[in-house]
């Protein structure tokens, strides 16, 4: 998860540039991410968490 995470920011936020970083599909990235979510109970889209 902070694999996803870290590539996730690298990445700016986009999904599709993400999953393609990490050799997985895009619905397994928003999966991992909600569940990061859900985990942190973090808004991974807010400008505070991503700085």
């Amino acid at each position: 998860m902070v694999e996803t995470l870290s590539r996730y920011f690298d990445c700016g936020g986009n999904y599709d540039e993400t999953a393609d970083s990490l050799a997985v599909h895009r619905s397994t990235l928003r999966y991992r991410l909600q569940r990061i979510r859900d985990i942190s109970g973090h808004d991974l889209a807010a400008a505070d968490v991503a700085a």
